[in-house]
């Protein structure tokens, strides 16, 4: 359960963090 949530976690921060430094890249070209 705790390994479940600590993967969840991550896997959310890093499809946040990809949407918004790929979402920049993507607005500034």
């Amino acid at each position: 359960s705790k390994q479940f949530s600590w993967r969840t976690r991550m896997l959310v921060v890093t499809d946040w963090g990809r949407r918004f430094f790929f979402g920049r890249d993507s607005s500034s070209l």
